[in-house]
């Protein structure tokens, strides 16, 4: 399956189309300039959970094993741990202060807020393909609404979109990570326990309003060549160390 995506906030275009093409064993996003050229793609390998990040204006490339994330997120968990136990220490003015900064840079100091969706009994045409209607919340909070296709209407198995399932599990593995530093997974609505489909459209909300949204613009149902999940053979490995 592959999805041409658009993105926009507050009702005001963000980016030009993303991509997304997925199969039964590998997913691969693409990012896109405003012109519609190719920047960067991140390919995950459900086979052996390799994630390759590209970079097509240097030709580089950075490849973390499982092992490789699961360490990082690791060290991420010791560091918010370790910057907890020393803001015990700070007056209620040094904290206020550390604690914004810290929100400055999307890394928060506290629990991440349980997300869940819920059915509405609404629906929407999307593309020609009729959707449910969700909304989200964090903590019980509306922060999201989506718009979800069943498999079946788009003409896919649950086997075409096992690179997807696969994508999905593996964020949820390293979850705990993501989340010591930052409350916001923005990968969690391609999947939830809550509804079974394929989300079309997603639109975000912060203090009762509008600040972003998600829509798939085009989608097919297509093979793949096994070259677009690999590597480049001209493209040189970077460690994540060296950015992209």
């Amino acid at each position: 399956m592959t999805a041409r995506v658009s993105v926009n906030a507050g009702g005001e275009s963000m980016s030009s189309p993303m991509g997304l093409k997925v199969n039964s064993a590998y997913l691969r996003l693409n990012e896109y300039s405003f012109e519609g050229v190719e920047q960067e793609s991140m390919i995950f390998n459900s086979e052996n959970s390799d994630l390759i990040i590209l970079s097509h204006a240097t030709k580089e490339y950075i490849l973390l094993t499982k092992d490789d994330m699961v360490a990082m997120m690791s060290r991420m968990a010791m560091a918010k741990e370790n910057l907890l136990k020393q803001m015990e220490s700070m007056s209620p003015e040094e904290r206020a202060y550390m604690e914004q900064m810290l929100a400055d840079q999307g890394i928060s100091t506290e629990n991440p807020p349980v997300q869940s969706f819920s059915a509405t009994g609404k629906s929407e045409t999307i593309l020609g393909y009729k959707c449910g209607h969700y909304d989200g919340s964090a903590d019980g909070v509306k922060n999201s609404e989506i718009w979800v296709c069943p498999h079946k209407s788009l003409g896919i198995s649950e086997d075409d979109i096992r690179g997807l399932k696969a994508f999905s599990t593996y964020l949820k593995d390293i979850a705990a990570g993501f989340e010591a530093m930052s409350n916001d997974n923005e990968f969690e609505f391609l999947l939830h326990k809550d509804y079974d489909g394929i989300p079309l459209k997603d639109r975000e909300y912060e203090g009762g309003k509008i600040v972003g949204e998600m829509q798939v613009i085009e989608i097919e149902v297509m093979d793949f060549n096994e070259s677009e999940f690999s590597i480049p053979s001209n493209y040189q490995p970077i460690s994540l160390t060296d950015g992209m």
